[in-house]
Parts: structure tokens; C-alpha cells; sequence
């Protein structure tokens, strides 16, 4: 799949970010290697074949849940910068 420049520059904008003309057209051309990748994967006949999960995740590794109690919360928001309703409370990021 081939990823234009145009969507790029869609994404970039949605995103607010400040690309410029060098680093749209890496961005594109590794985005399109990617979905060649996938659509390679796509293709793989896998049926009939099983997924073996202890590969990815050691069970006897993990611990047991435990409950803790918790901070005292007059201690936690003694160093905020600014708290509401028992809540350390930060300036907007977003729009």
C-alpha cells in the first residue's frame, strides 16, 4: 500500500504536528513499507495452526495479587502544585 504524501500531511495536521517536506516523504515511504509488511502477513496461510502462548507469557513468573493499603492522602498532595477536591489538579495540554 502505497501512503501518499497528501495523507501525510492530513495526519500531520490532525496530529499538530510540524513536519517538514524531508521528513513527510521518510514518514511515507516507512509507513508504506509497513503496510507491505502486513499485507505479506496477510497473505500467510495459517489455518490449521495453533497459538502457543507460553512463548510470550511465563505464568509461574507472576505473582499473586495482593491488596496494600494505600498513601495518606494529606501526604501525597502536601508537595502538588495545586489540588481540587482531594485531587492534584495540572493545566490543560490539550485544545
Amino acid at each position: 500500500m502505497e501512503i501518499s504524501i497528501e495523507l501525510i500531511e492530513r495526519m500531520a495536521e490532525w496530529s499538530k504536528l510540524d513536519l517538514d517536506q524531508e521528513e513527510k516523504a521518510a514518514l511515507a515511504d516507512q509507513l508504506s513499507k509497513i503496510f507491505e509488511q502486513l499485507e505479506t502477513i496477510e497473505k500467510l496461510d495459517i489455518d490449521g495452526q495453533t497459538i502457543d502462548y507460553s512463548a510470550t507469557v511465563n505464568w509461574e513468573a507472576l505473582r499473586e495479587d495482593k491488596a496494600y493499603p494505600s498513601m495518606n492522602i494529606d501526604l501525597i498532595l502536601k508537595n502538588a502544585p495545586d489540588t481540587h477536591e482531594n485531587m492534584i489538579s495540572l493545566p490543560r495540554v490539550l485544545d
